[in-house]
């Protein structure tokens, strides 16, 4: 059978139509389809990018807030002890009075309580009140375990404003010699901290008294002189107490390191600490 002209043509037309037709379902169809994909696929890859490059940023800018409220933490506690380790104490003082070469007849430490620096002298606790955690300890042990940046950054924020809230005047000393209540005096902090009271019976010139005092100033530590009581006996030497009240407030920062750190190794003490 014999194709006219005009059937070929038309066969020709189908035959194209078909050949376009089956392109365009099976080759630009679905290399539009892989180009749409690939297009939201990279829009995606664009956006985690840029979402990446904000946290970078952020990060840094939490880092550089970090930085600085650690800073800020450290310079507002940096005149506390970390922590009230009694050993630490009676060396410390030891080493302030062989230096002022004062006559101490004893030295009483008491009881460690958790109480804020006040005006006025904290007292001395019960035993069970005692044993109350300080919120910076708290603060502490969360910060040595963080959840998130956040957490720290919040834990670093609350602490460096509780370290610097400040409420009331400087405490007054009851017969305080001259000098004794400036760069002792502790401005009133609010929210409660480590302490121990610590009372020591001295004898000595007033040359040697006010140096004890001195030396305990420039510790820079937050030592309150809670009240001073002097005589004068018969070889015109100053007899009496001293009693203060050291404060501690757990670091946060890299602080005291050498404090908490104990650094004698050779033999030391006495069976009889009363027997020279």
């Amino acid at each position: 059978m014999r194709l006219s002209q005009r059937e070929k043509l038309l066969l020709m037309i189908l035959g194209a139509v078909a050949f376009l037709a089956l392109s365009y379902y099976f080759i630009f169809k679905p290399q539009m389809e892989r180009i749409v994909g690939l297009a939201i696929e990279d829009a995606k890859i664009r956006l985690e990018a840029q979402q990446v490059k904000n946290e970078l940023i952020l990060g840094k800018q939490l880092d550089s807030e970090m930085d600085t409220l650690g800073k800020l933490l450290g310079e507002k506690t940096k005149r506390f002890y970390p922590a009230i380790l009694q050993d630490r104490l009676t060396i410390l003082l030891d080493g302030v009075i062989r230096k002022t070469q004062i006559k101490v007849a004893g030295i009483t430490f008491g009881q460690p309580a958790v109480a804020p620096i006040a005006g006025a002298a904290p007292q001395a606790q019960a035993p069970a009140a005692a044993a109350v955690a300080s919120p910076f300890k708290l603060l502490t042990e969360q910060y040595k375990n963080p959840t998130a940046v956040a957490d720290l950054q919040a834990l670093l924020q609350k602490a460096a404003t509780a370290a610097g809230n400040p409420q009331g005047s400087n405490p007054q000393e009851q017969a305080n010699p001259q000098g004794a209540q400036q760069g002792n005096a502790v401005q009133g902090v609010g929210c409660p901290l480590e302490s121990m009271p610590v009372t020591l019976q001295i004898s000595g010139t007033y040359d040697q008294v006010m140096s004890f005092v001195k030396e305990i100033e420039g510790l820079h530590r937050s030592i309150l002189f809670r009240n001073v009581t002097l005589a004068t006996d018969p070889q015109g030497l100053l007899t009496g107490s001293l009693e203060m009240d050291i404060y501690a407030m757990p670091k946060l920062t890299e602080q005291d390191e050498d404090y908490l750190n104990w650094t004698l190794t050779r033999p030391y003490g006495k069976t009889n600490p009363f027997v020279k």
